[in-house]
């Protein structure tokens, strides 16, 4: 509190600018454009048109203002200066550069553009604005199905970050970069592609990613809403903070309980599962689907199983006698023992597919002996073979019964092969 007699507190006035470090400035902007091509006559001119006595001010103009520019700069009635199709291209290469820079927070080092950058930029400028031209046309991914059952978590939580990564946030950057592991980006990270770094290194703080965070909290409480995952997201409800909301699922469904709930339930699949011959609704191609989501779900937990040890009980598993001689075959490879996807489906090829054993007795028919006068649209004669039983034992009999039924097929009911 101020005291009555104490003379009231004036704050303190901004520093005042060097005239000297405004002049470095300027110099350090014009210097880029002379090493991208541009004359100083233009840098001048430029320079004086924008009003952008820095490289950073660039990034205050937009797309049209700059091409406005060199338009009114080339064909002004007094000392007009001609600025070619190329040096425009190239000074909106600056300027996507630099707003790439200010999204992503990073500084913006004027050495750092050269003429190699600015032809690269221009080519990603070129194809984002193609890609503008067709995104309507484009599908984006489904929104994925509510959050309703708790086992169903991790398919969950994949299809959510798909989903996110097709919706296009603030700057360009997918909306997956709110819900990203890390806060901070890993300084010794390698990236495959731009967007990939843009996820990674985009900054949660600012003007845009307050808005992007709004958003996405929508569309999560659109899918949390009605399940079991209502109470960890509605805390954030006024605040709309999307990325709070998401931590406070993972930390639920990620955290120890029921991360060793879920390992547990891994460990008593892989116990429980067996393979004695292919069976309808549980074919070898679901026995090794089980596999691989049991040791997906450990690795994903901080428990990977040794590759040979995934062999190995997989091949214990295998109860099928037509399998043994290529679970031997395995067990003798040691190229096939240090890989379980390569000795599945090695075994896949031994694995016999189901078959009809027994063939339905249709019965032969005599069509020759058939009696002419006896029309009833009846083929099947006076009496079945193997009457007793409704199926054959013989496989011959099999055999010649279906080559019969075969001769008769799509040729109606009594009619004759000799039938004029």
């Amino acid at each position: 509190m101020q005291a009555p007699n104490q003379a009231p507190q004036v704050p303190d006035a901004p520093p005042a600018v060097d005239p000297n470090t405004i002049a470095q400035q300027l110099q350090h902007f014009q210097n880029v454009l002379l090493r991208i091509g541009f004359t100083q006559t233009q840098c001048d001119a430029i320079c004086a048109a924008t009003g952008c006595v820095n490289i950073g001010m660039i990034g205050l103009l937009s797309a049209d203002q700059i091409t406005r520019m060199c338009k009114r700069i080339s064909t002004r009635a007094e000392n007009p200066i001609a600025i070619n199709t190329v040096q425009e291209q190239l000074l909106l290469a600056l300027r996507f550069w630099v707003v790439a820079k200010q999204r992503m927070q990073l500084p913006i080092a004027t050495a750092d553009f050269t003429m190699y950058i600015a032809l690269n930029q221009a080519q990603l400028m070129r194809q984002q604005l193609e890609d503008d031209a067709r995104m309507d046309k484009d599908v984006l991914a489904k929104m994925t199905d509510k959050f309703k059952v708790a086992s169903n978590w991790k398919i969950f939580l994949e299809a959510v970050e798909t989903y996110l990564s097709q919706l296009i946030g603030s700057g360009r950057v997918p909306l997956s970069y709110v819900i990203r592991r890390l806060e901070l980006p890993d300084p010794e990270a390698a990236y495959e592609t731009q967007i990939e770094e843009s996820i990674a290194i985009a900054p949660l703080r600012g003007a845009s990613y307050q808005r992007d965070n709004a958003k996405v909290f929508g569309i999560l409480k659109q899918l949390v809403l009605e399940g079991p995952g209502r109470s960890y997201i509605l805390p954030y409800d006024r605040t709309t903070e999307g990325r709070q909301a998401w931590l406070a699922l993972i930390n639920h469904y990620e955290g120890v309980g029921f991360k060793n709930r879920n390992v547990d339930d891994a460990y008593r699949t892989l116990e429980h599962i067996f393979y004695e011959g292919e069976k309808k609704g549980f074919s070898f191609e679901k026995f090794i689907e089980k596999h691989n989501e049991c040791y997906l779900e450990l690795e994903r937990y901080g428990e990977p199983v040794l590759e040979s040890k995934k062999v190995r009980d997989l091949l214990a598993r295998i109860k099928a006698p037509e399998l043994q001689a290529a679970v031997q075959a395995v067990r003798a490879n040691e190229t096939l023992t240090d890989d379980f996807q390569s000795a599945a489906n090695f075994l896949a090829l031994s694995v016999k597919p189901i078959t009809k054993q027994h063939q339905r007795v249709i019965g032969n028919v005599n069509v020759n002996t058939r009696n002419a006068g006896n029309n009833t649209g009846r083929n099947f004669g006076t009496g079945r073979p193997n009457r007793g039983s409704r199926y054959a034992n013989s496989s011959n009999q099999s055999n010649n019964t279906y080559q019969s039924y075969q001769s008769n097929c799509g040729k109606g009911r009594g009619r004759q092969t000799n039938r004029g």
